[in-house]
């Protein structure tokens, strides 16, 4: 979800049928897990991956290499999954901490982690967090 001067879009990053009614159940007790583990993350603990068995119980150190993306597009990922602030993190604060990169490769990474849906805009175009944690 975005919201962007007072309107809100939903973008529907992977759509399918359901084929068993159990994948509604499972999905419930993900959107479970995800809210407790991000409570407890904000609190220090971790709760393990929170990935689904859909998604093949990746665990987040490995989940970039099977993203298949480069490493400028790995590193401006990692760091922007680090964010801890519920706004994201800004281009600017990811140019200042990933100082080997330029504007343009971090704009070129951003873009393609966008278009992927690794990433999402949070309270204007300059501000990202991550799909997955």
């Amino acid at each position: 979800m975005r919201v962007f001067q007072k309107n809100i879009t939903l973008n529907g990053l992977h759509v399918r049928k359901v084929e068993d009614l159990n994948e509604i159940t499972v999905h419930m007790l993900e959107v479970m897990h995800f809210k407790l583990a991000t409570d407890a993350k904000k609190k220090g603990f971790d709760m393990g991956p929170t990935s689904s068995g859909f998604q093949g119980n990746v665990s987040n150190n490995d989940q970039s290499m099977d993203l298949g993306m480069d490493s400028v597009q790995t590193q401006v990922w990692k760091l922007i999954q680090s964010a801890t602030d519920d706004d994201g993190i800004s281009i600017t604060n990811i140019r200042s901490s990933l100082k080997g990169l330029n504007i343009n490769q971090i704009k070129k990474a951003v873009d393609f982690l966008c278009n992927e849906g690794h990433i999402y805009s949070t309270i204007d175009d300059d501000h990202f967090k991550t799909t997955s944690f």
